[in-house]
C-alpha cells in the first residue's frame, strides 16, 4: 500500500480547518498536517513539512490565497494546490488556475470532492468541481474570447 497523501490545510477560520483536518484524518489514503490560516506561516510550513498537496482558501483574512498559491508554486513546483473556496465566477477560477492551482473546489461540496481533487493534483492532473468547469466553459463560449 502507498504511503498516505499528506495534505496542508490552509483555511483562516480554525473551525472549518479542522473539520477539514477531521474529515480527512478518517480518509484511509489521506494524512492531514497542521494547517494554517497565517499567510506568513505557510512558506515555512512546506518547507518543514514537505506535502503532497496544499489544500488553499481564496479569501485568507487580510491575505490573498491566490497570490499565494502563485508564490508557493513559484518556490515549490512539485508541490500541488487545490483552492477550496466558495467562489464559483469564472474569472476567479482563471486567476486561480494561472497562479498555478491544478485543483478547484467549491466548499458546497462534500469530502468526497475533495479528495478526488487532492488525489488527482497528487497524480499531476488536474480536477475542477463540475459546476466550475461548467460555467468557465459557459462564460468562454458566451464571450469567445480568452478571460483576462
Amino acid at each position: 500500500m502507498p504511503p498516505p497523501l499528506r495534505v496542508l490545510l490552509v483555511e483562516d477560520h480554525a473551525m472549518v480547518r479542522e473539520g477539514l483536518r477531521a474529515l480527512l484524518h478518517a480518509v484511509a489514503d489521506m494524512e492531514p498536517l497542521a494547517g494554517t490560516g497565517d499567510e506568513a506561516k505557510v512558506l515555512t510550513l512546506v518547507t518543514q513539512l514537505r506535502p503532497d498537496v496544499v489544500v488553499m482558501d481564496i479569501a485568507l483574512g487580510e491575505a490573498n490565497g491566490i497570490e499565494l498559491t502563485r508564490t508557493l508554486r513559484e518556490q515549490h513546483p512539485d508541490i500541488g494546490v487545490v483552492m477550496l473556496t466558495m467562489y464559483d465566477d469564472a474569472a476567479t477560477v482563471d486567476r486561480a488556475l494561472r497562479a498555478g492551482a491544478r485543483g478547484y473546489v467549491l466548499k458546497g461540496g462534500d469530502i468526497g470532492d475533495l479528495c478526488a481533487a487532492i488525489r488527482t493534483v497528487a497524480g499531476g492532473g488536474t480536477h475542477l468541481d463540475r459546476g466550475v468547469s461548467e460555467a468557465l466553459l459557459s462564460g468562454l463560449l458566451r464571450n469567445g474570447a480568452e478571460l483576462d
